[in-house]
Formats: structure tokens, sequence, C-alpha cells
């Protein structure tokens, strides 16, 4: 069915003709394009992968002008007849590493034999501990489409563990952050790091405890780092929750608001050595519920790029 304004096929028309024809407006006059709409719904990989360009674009808007000018300036030095913008988002979408500081993200869209696979490009898949398909973490149906499946952790013995891996090192000092999604009505870690001895490995864990938000670093040097929030999130819907260290500080922030921060810090050393686990920490504080969407970064997050990505979360698929 025709929606254009404007007499079909002039310099007026502007909006769709069918299933095929787009109408757009330009200052050069009005242009006809057929485009291709997809009639099935994406495949768990293809929502991973519109996730990351998700991530990116908050970035973007998260970034500085004098980052953005630095961009837009690196385009016009390269052989790409590129925006800054666009020319940033095809940096990062090759080297997520470096441009994103995506050190793993776990979609849980799918197992592949016993593993969930990390999609950062690092390589940093988790195993299902344990990995028989009846006791380990199962895949279920996760908050939305855009988010496809999640994993649901039924308590004592089932989590991920991640292998320890230099992608996965990084500095207390500069700042990290920690992701994740999950729905329960138990205390038990979402995800953490084995810490060790104090003076030869970091702790890390971004939990629910008491019914809250709470947020642990303890460094390689240094005293620990810790905050709890006030909201009640053992209520069994879904929320977003960040462990966001930055230079300063270390938050806790739910559903893209900040909840509680700690800005004494006094920790530093590198975090490496030791590797890290979803659903669990130091085999116990056991996660009984749902988790999905869980990312390591080796910088902070901004503000408004945690306020970005909730709000991208929870906008309306079309």
């Amino acid at each position: 069915m025709a929606k254009t304004n404007g007499p079909l096929l002039s310099l007026q028309a502007h909006g769709s003709l069918g299933k095929i024809l787009n109408y757009s407006q330009r200052t050069s006059g009005s242009q006809c394009r057929g485009y291709y709409k997809p009639t099935k719904p994406a495949t768990p990989t293809q929502r991973g992968q519109r996730r990351l360009t998700e991530f990116l674009v908050a970035q973007w808007q998260g970034m500085t002008d004098l980052d953005q000018a630095a961009w837009k300036t690196a385009a016009e030095q390269s052989t790409f007849d590129l925006s800054g913008y666009h020319y940033f988002l095809r940096s990062a979408q090759r080297n997520l590493y470096e441009h994103h500081g995506l050190c793993g993200y776990w979609s849980f869209n799918k197992i592949v034999e016993g593993e969930v696979l990390d999609i950062s490009g690092q390589n940093n898949n988790g195993s299902l501990d344990p990995n028989d398909p009846v006791d380990g973490p199962q895949l279920v149906t996760s908050k939305n489409a855009r988010f496809s499946n999640a994993l649901n952790f039924r308590g004592v013995s089932t989590r991920i563990y991640i292998p320890a891996n230099d992608s996965l090192d990084f500095s207390y000092d500069t700042g990290f952050a920690l992701t994740a999604w999950c729905k329960t009505t138990h205390d038990g870690v979402v995800v953490g790091r084995l810490g060790g001895n104090p003076g030869i490995n970091a702790n890390i864990q971004l939990r629910v405890y008491l019914g809250k938000i709470y947020v642990y670093g303890r460094p390689v040097t240094g005293n620990a780092d810790w905050s709890t929030g006030t909201l009640d999130i053992n209520d069994d819907v879904w929320h977003s929750l960040i462990l966001n260290k930055t230079t300063t500080a270390l938050e806790g922030w739910v559903d893209g608001k900040l909840e509680c921060i700690d800005d004494t810090i006094l920790g530093t050393g590198i975090i490496n050595t030791s590797y890290w686990t979803i659903g669990n920490l130091y085999n116990m504080l056991w996660f009984n519920g749902l988790i999905d969407e869980v990312c390591i970064y080796k910088r902070p997050l901004t503000s408004t790029e945690i306020e970005t990505r909730y709000k991208f979360a929870t906008a309306k698929i079309k």
C-alpha cells in the first residue's frame, strides 16, 4: 500500500510505496530507492551483532567533542570518503578491543559444544560448569527479542568459567567496567574475578547482595573499594547492572541510573593472571536466576554511554 506525500514520482513525493520502494526528500530533490524488508525475524547471531552496533553508537554519543573531532580528522586523512562517525564505526567494528575497549561479550544466544561464545573477537569463550546439559546453565528466552536468549543459573554448581587470557588484563588505575542483565529473587555473584591473595591478584565482583546491587574491587596493591545500592532488585524483574570503575570512583549503575558510588579509591595495579566466572565466585555465592548480555571492558563507560545503552536495550523493537 502506498504511503507517500505529494504526487507519485514528483519532486515532492516522500514516504513508502508497498514493501519495496522508499521516497526520501533531499535538498537536491526527492530520491526513489528500492529496498528489501526482511520477512523473517533476526537470528540469535544477528541479534548479537546488532547489539554490538548499539554499543558503538552509544560510545560515540558519550564521546567528548575533542574525541569526535579526532575521528573526523582521521577520516579526512584516510582513503575513505567517510564522516568521523562512520569512520569510527568502521574502525571499531574491525577491532572492538582497541577502539571500543571490549575484552569479552557473552550474549548467551546459543551454546556450542558446551561453551558460550565470546563475540568480542577475543576468543574468551566460557565453558559451562558442569557441562552436563541437565545440571549446567540452560538456554531460556531472554528479556525481549532484541536479546534473543539468556542463561538460567539454578544455584549451586551452575556457572560459566572463563580462563585467564591476556586480553582480560587491564589496569585498576585507569578503570574498567562489567555489564550484565539479570532477573532473580536471590542474592549471588553475577560476574566476578577470583582474587587470590592481596599483592598477587585483584578481586572484582558485580553482585546482588541483600537484594541490592553490590560492587567490589580489591586491587593488587592498596585497600578494597565497595559500594551497595538501595533499590531492591530481587523482584523477579529484568535489571541492567553495571560495575563502572573510573579513575576516581567505583560506581554501581542500575537500569541506566547511578545507584551507588565509592570515591575513596586507593588501590593500584594491573588486573591479571586469574580466571573469571559468571554466576559464582569462590565456589559459593551461587547465582539463582537469569543472566544475559555480559560484557567486560578495559575502560570505564561514560554516563551518557550507560544511559544510551539502557535506552537502546529497552526501546520497542519495530
